[in-house]
């Protein structure tokens, strides 16, 4: 977590008292310095020093702070903040902020621990570090992993939360597959808040939930209303079922956000929520989101997934476009390239101008196959793509 603070001028005896007090706080002079995926992989604290002008409060507004705390005499509007008076009020607002946030982390890992989800061993030190309690070290479960089928052949079962980038349709057919093969319950999330498409993919005709909410309309989507069920520190778990469409006896669908003004207003932070609460409840939560890099959830689910798939189209453009969107969030996220695999999909009668050789040249041990139309046999391929994955994902446990 970190403590930047606004000022417009370093002559600020206020910001020098700030200093002294928090060594490691870090100033700005210029708010737009900030960048809003920063704020999703750390969580800041925002204390408001200098008057800011009406374009920075604009700015303020649209980040994802944990916190947003201001001096009292500056004026803010559209900012929720917490008003302080002088130095010691500020610093048990931060101190109750930092306890709060340590107490929600603890119990987040322990829900993780108690239903064997994989820690590694950063969080495990982390942990310990913030409860000041050790550990027993957990064997990791594997992402995936073979069983036996009811025929006696192995089948490849998907454990954990899979991030698919790029195509909807490709992302419902692999969905088809992962519940098909073993006894998991899979989770398909449309989190394409820009472009929901699951609705069409699974022919499902009214997009709403059965839960009778002051939501309503488009708005009355499983997204949105498990959304403001945590908002709210509502019953999620036991409605959980009518937010969801049932596909298949082992594949349930939560549909996305179709109401385009929603987007600016997400929470990155409940959507993380969002994703612990569901993985408590199914084996594989598959969250299919759009190639934007820079897209809130699509950020958070390239960091917090094991695995992400790129969906490439069959055409020199998409091709180009992924390759790229890797190397800047290799560069510019520090997400390894262990993380990335990528897909060739071929729609239509599956023929394809583009070569595997071509896309192992491009994309080099990140390429694992393509997924060719929708027959049943060309999805049958798929699962074969899937099964290439299991040999290097034992390098990552």
């Amino acid at each position: 977590m970190k403590i930047i603070a606004y000022a417009r001028s370093e002559q600020n005896d206020l910001l020098m008292e700030l200093k002294s007090l928090y060594p490691d706080i870090e100033t700005l002079h210029n708010i737009h310095r900030l960048k809003k995926e920063d704020l999703v992989t750390t969580p800041h604290i925002l204390i408001i020093v200098s008057q800011p002008s009406q374009r920075e409060q604009k700015f303020i507004s649209e980040l994802l702070f944990l916190k947003i705390i201001k001096l009292e005499g500056v004026r803010t509007e559209g900012i929720g903040t917490i008003i302080v008076e002088n130095t010691t009020d500020l610093d048990a607002v931060i101190k109750n902020t930092e306890r709060e946030f340590k107490e929600r982390i603890k119990s987040d890992y322990k829900k993780n621990i108690e239903n064997l989800q994989v820690l590694t061993e950063d969080e495990r030190r982390y942990l310990e570090k913030l409860s000041g309690e050790n550990l027993e070290k957990k064997s990791e479960k594997k992402l995936f992993k073979k069983s036996k089928g009811e025929k006696g052949k192995n089948e490849l079962e998907i454990r954990g939360q899979l991030t698919v980038l790029g195509s909807g349709e490709a992302a419902a057919e692999i969905a088809r597959i992962c519940a098909n093969y073993g006894k998991k319950k899979v989770l398909l999330l449309d989190g394409n808040l820009l472009s929901p498409s699951m609705d069409v993919h699974f022919n499902i005709q009214n997009i709403q939930t059965r839960i009778d909410s002051h939501l309503k309309g488009i708005d009355n989507t499983g997204i949105n209303i498990g959304l403001d069920a945590i908002a709210k520190n509502a019953d999620f778990d036991s409605n959980l079922k009518k937010m969801v469409h049932k596909v298949q006896p082992r594949l349930d669908v939560m549909l996305g956000n179709y109401n385009l003004y929603n987007y600016e207003h997400y929470d990155t932070v409940q959507f993380k929520v969002l994703l612990e609460k569901l993985k408590l409840h199914y084996d594989l939560v598959i969250l299919s989101v759009s190639q934007m890099p820079y897209d809130s959830l699509t950020l958070l689910g390239l960091h917090h997934s094991k695995l992400n798939l790129f969906i490439c189209d069959n055409s020199e453009v998409s091709i180009r476009y992924c390759n790229n969107v890797i190397e800047i969030l290799k560069s510019k996220q520090n997400i390894p390239e262990t993380k990335f695999l990528s897909v060739l999909h071929v729609k239509g009668n599956g023929s394809s101008g583009i070569s595997d050789n071509l896309m192992k040249g491009i994309f080099k041990k990140m390429y694992i196959g393509r997924i060719e139309g929708k027959s049943r046999k060309r999805t049958k391929r798929t699962v074969d793509v899937m099964r290439k994955v299991e040999a290097r994902c034992e390098r990552w446990d």
